[in-house]
């Protein structure tokens, strides 16, 4: 079977309005959806994967906000894919707003199982920068983000995203890394998106500096690691659960059109109408010759510059870096496993 990694919109609205999400202007509505239709085509979903030889792996909810849908359905959309997937990685991506403990025990009453789920919280790596851009949410996503960690039933990860504004709060986002690490959660290091794009070339070198001197490189695994969505051949999609619309991912290419719809058509053509925006954009002839082009896949194709990956001059920096130190950086991101 072939693998397929969903990234699952529910409900095309949010609570907050952050200056720089990345996603489409419909994902930040006030509306709400009907639900009922959702438990119907999470079985659909389901039953077109079995029967076009498709294994989900990787299952997540994404935005919108998710958890503005009732915490027991979404642990049975959960669970709807769990039994015929059991394998497959499942969890929340959330701005940390909604999940309260209320929230989050009936959820958990409601799973059939805690195994391979996690909740990623979509949250600055200091309290200055995400209460300017993030509608003032920096306390109450903390809050409930370190009170399910110390919960211990379900792991939480923190997804700061990082661009050229976060240059002058270095000093307050090192004290966030300490206390992450001293309560022993995650770090999953992300661009900055939305209106913002992806940051300019300056932006690498500080960015580049300030990890290594972190030893953040780790964390940064979705920037430098083998998971990012176009080193898998872009085969992460974002699709939505109520209506079938099919995006090319979060910071979806044409922002307002989606581009086909897994209702109407097999996964197949789904995938064959996302690779039609994948080869329209062009790639630089020096990429076919770069040690580093089985790695990067010549960049995502929406944010190359010239051709070239935008983040082309951090990657060299970064694996450069670790060749110095004598470490092997195919096997320190897990090429060699891939």
């Amino acid at each position: 079977m072939k693998d397929i990694r969903l990234q699952i919109n529910l409900k095309s609205a949010c609570n907050l309005r952050c200056s720089y999400c990345a996603l489409s202007e419909r994902s930040k509505n006030d509306y709400k959806e009907d639900t009922s239709v959702l438990i119907g085509n999470a079985h659909k979903l389901v039953a077109k994967c079995l029967d076009e030889g498709y294994n989900i792996v990787y299952f997540v909810l994404f935005g919108g906000e998710p958890t503005i849908v009732e915490a027991d359905l979404v642990a049975k959309i959960f669970n709807i894919i769990h039994e015929t997937f059991p394998g497959a990685r499942r969890g929340i991506q959330t701005n940390g707003t909604l999940v309260t403990k209320d929230y989050i025990d009936l959820m958990i009453d409601t799973l059939d199982t805690t195994e391979h789920f996690t909740i990623g919280f979509s949250i600055d790596a200091c309290k200055s920068m995400q209460d300017k851009y993030r509608s003032n949410s920096y306390d109450l996503a903390m809050e409930n983000m370190t009170r399910i960690h110390r919960e211990g039933i379900i792991p939480v990860f923190a997804v700061p995203t990082i661009g050229p504004q976060h240059e002058h709060v270095i000093p307050e986002m090192n004290e966030w890394v300490a206390f992450m690490r001293k309560e022993g959660m995650g770090i999953y290091l992300s661009y900055i998106g939305g209106d913002y794009g992806i940051p300019d070339p300056n932006f690498y070198k500080w960015f580049t500096n300030w990890i290594i001197d972190q030893d953040l490189i780790h964390s940064a695994v979705k920037l430098f690691g083998m998971n990012w969505c176009y080193r898998n051949d872009c085969n992460k999609m974002l699709l939505d659960l109520s209506d079938g619309d099919i995006f090319q991912c979060e910071n979806t290419f044409v922002k307002e059109s989606p581009i086909s719809n897994w209702l109407d058509k097999s996964l197949e053509e789904v995938y064959a109408d996302r690779q039609c925006h994948v080869d329209a954009v062009p790639t630089h002839p020096d990429c076919d010759t770069c040690e580093y082009q089985p790695f990067c896949n010549k960049g995502c194709p929406l944010y190359r510059i010239n051709g070239l990956p935008s983040d082309c001059e951090a990657i060299k920096r970064v694996f450069g870096y670790l060749t110095s130190r004598g470490v092997d950086w195919r096997e320190y991101i897990g090429f060699y496993d891939r």
